[in-house]
């Protein structure tokens, strides 16, 4: 609850991207309603000046502070939709500070006036041209897969949906006349007077997808050592979801290595890289990129590595040191991942990083590496561990490593406060880190701060 003490220390610290300083009651004041809910929300104190000054809530004539409150109350709801504010008067010494709380919208966007405002900073940024189209794709207002085609019912494959229905029900019949009806059963084609395909109903079944979503391209690289210069071997891909996903496994497998361990009568098999990461890494790259992009997803091989890299970046909520440990995720592409779901193509919302990270590690090979490259999300496995890593480390070790690959360099606080841990613990871990030669202390005394160990 903010009270007078809390007024007058927010007054020292100054405006910021979550407050802002009013000295009166602007007719306008649900515009930065509007940009505070757009972003991660607020506060408003009206009757401080930019300086930091309390000066007491005023207007632009003489109003009664019931009245003063009326006409934010008004303002606000030129907002769509309206966000549901906190508006309180706080005695502060001689004067009264009007005090707004504005919530995050978590869903959907909020419009003033029918424009799009963002706090960026400390100022009302207006959302215009392009950047609206991107804006709205980042929120998943913008949905590709749910946008109309021009694709008719001669442009779906029967064989390709008489596939995916026996993987889903083996039992069923299928009955190519009705081909028509299940897509919009699936909710992938809409009949409002006229009958529609949605574009995720030809990731999925169109005979050509290419004809009418020429960026569902997967192209596939096996270079010669550890450098993309010499070209050991290609594959182009325009086909569907599924399609793409099996040729690429072929691919892969193709292109990867297989050890034998003989320890009994039956040999094992012991592939280069565990099959449960090359699946969860490959769905990921393909079912969840973005498809407004118009780059292809990319999968390199090289002689130590294996790289996977789609269009699209992480959702803003998403950080990259939490991967190793959700449990839970946001499809870019909903539809997809319901339809995938559903023939256990994928296993649950969330779960394909700690899945990897896992697999990876039972199988005795080093965390992935996984970064944004501006617009591209990039994850590499490597086939080997150096020297340092053989031990192992603990899951602590592994987020404070991963936190580490994102943001380069943090106080063993921070490390305590993303592990939950006590000080003592992380102190022995980092010590365990540096004797392995992954990281290095920067600093003395209290300004001491860890890195990773530049090699």
């Amino acid at each position: 609850m903010i009270d007078a003490d809390r007024i007058r220390a927010l007054a020292v610290r100054g405006e910021s991207e979550m407050l802002e300083f009013k000295r009166v009651v602007v007719p306008d004041i649900g515009k930065t309603v509007c940009a505070f809910s757009n972003a991660d929300g607020g506060t408003i104190l009206i009757g401080i000046d930019d300086k930091g000054s309390i000066v007491g809530a005023q207007s632009t004539r003489p109003l009664s502070l019931d009245e003063q409150q009326q006409r934010i109350y008004h303002s606000v709801q030129e907002c769509s939709p309206a966000p549901i504010v906190s508006i309180k008067a706080v005695p502060v010494g001689p004067v009264t500070i009007i005090v707004i709380e504005i919530p995050k919208l978590y869903s959907g966007v909020c419009y003033y006036k029918n424009e799009i405002y963002v706090r960026v900073g400390t100022t009302d940024h207006k959302i215009s041209g392009p950047a609206v189209e991107d804006f709205l794709k980042k929120r998943q207002i913008l949905s590709f897969e749910e946008e109309l085609s021009e694709a008719s019912l001669e442009d779906i494959s029967s064989e390709k949906v008489s596939s995916y229905v026996k993987r889903k029900s083996p039992e069923s019949d299928f009955n190519p006349s009705r081909i028509g009806q299940l897509l919009v059963t699936l909710r992938l084609a809409r009949m409002d007077g006229q009958f529609r395909i949605k574009k995720s109903a030809l990731l999925m079944f169109a005979k050509n997808v290419s004809q009418f979503i020429p960026q569902c391209q997967v192209k596939l690289v096996r270079f010669q050592g550890t450098t993309p210069v010499i070209i050991a071997d290609a594959l182009s891909l325009s086909e569907t979801v599924i399609e793409s996903m099996e040729k690429s496994l072929e691919f892969i497998r193709k292109h990867t290595e297989t050890r034998y361990k003989i320890e009994s009568l039956v040999r094992e098999e012991i592939p280069e890289y565990p099959p449960v990461a090359i699946r969860e890494a490959l769905v990921n790259a393909i079912a969840h990129r973005d498809y407004y992009s118009p780059a292809a997803t990319q999968i390199n091989i090289f002689d130590d590595r294996i790289e996977f890299v789609n269009p699209g970046s992480l959702p803003r909520e998403l950080k990259i040191q939490d991967l190793p440990f959700l449990g839970l995720g946001i499809p870019r592409n909903p539809s997809l991942y319901s339809l995938l779901s559903a023939i256990k193509i994928i296993e649950g919302i969330g779960t394909g990083f700690p899945r990897i990270f896992q697999a990876l590690s039972a199988a005795g090979l080093p965390d992935p590496h996984i970064e944004e490259v501006g617009p591209l999300f990039k994850v590499a496995f490597y086939n080997h561990l150096s020297p340092s890593e053989r031990g192992g480390l603990n899951e602590r070790q592994r987020r404070i490593m991963a936190y580490l690959r994102e943001h380069k360099i943090a106080s063993s606080a921070r490390f305590k406060n993303l592990t939950g841990k006590s000080q003592p613990t992380i102190w022995f871990d980092l010590q365990d880190l540096m004797k392995r030669g992954l990281v290095e202390r920067v600093g003395k005394g209290r300004g001491t701060r860890y890195a990773l160990k530049k090699t």
